[in-house]
């Protein structure tokens, strides 16, 4: 395996770093019964938004998301971040990696929050790097200006405090061409 550019990068370490700090820093700002029904909301429309389907390899799958759900929840701030960066540099989609791994990761951190096998703060944790490890690969989903591009705005309704999924939808359709304004 060589040696990745900073350009050629899946993740930009810093950018990561930087948004880890401010989810940090917010949650620390916001209290507990603030957070955790926010925490649990972003889990339920993460899960509704992608059916459970049969793969061939789902024991594969399986231990896969398993081990991104422990990287997300561990002491080691940086797990997470390198299991999706080897995962990129293994050859997955910046698609899979968003609907096959962070979004079936969070299905799993919900599965085992409610059957009380993780705590609020790892479950918490677990979210905030999911949106820290977007914000690292969101400057992998925009391209170049193209003449007749096709362009949206994405938005969420007034009042809504869940972001995940339209910052999913928002960078993958930026990935496929489409010039995307967000309003969150």
């Amino acid at each position: 395996m060589s040696a990745l550019s900073l350009h050629d990068s899946p993740l930009v370490r810093d950018l990561y770093d930087r948004s880890r700090i401010r989810i940090l820093t917010l949650k620390r700002a916001l209290p507990d019964e603030v957070v955790e029904p926010i925490a649990r909301e972003v889990l339920r429309r993460v899960v509704a938004a992608r059916p459970e389907t049969a793969v061939p390899a789902a024991a594969d799958r399986e231990k896969r998301i398993s081990e991104l759900c422990q990287a997300l929840i561990a002491e080691d701030d940086r797990a997470a971040f390198e299991f999706i960066e080897q995962r990129r540099v293994e050859g997955a989609s910046l698609e899979n990696v968003y609907l096959d791994d962070l979004s079936e990761a969070a299905r799993a951190l919900g599965r085992l929050w409610d059957d009380d096998r993780i705590s609020f703060v790892e479950v918490t944790l677990g979210t905030s790097r999911i949106y820290a490890i977007m914000r690292a690969m969101s400057p992998r989903f925009h391209t170049p200006a193209k003449i007749n591009r096709r362009s949206a705005v994405f938005a969420s309704v007034p009042g809504e405090t869940h972001t995940l999924g339209i910052d999913m939808a928002a960078d993958l359709f930026r990935q496929d061409g489409w010039e995307i304004i967000l309003k969150t």
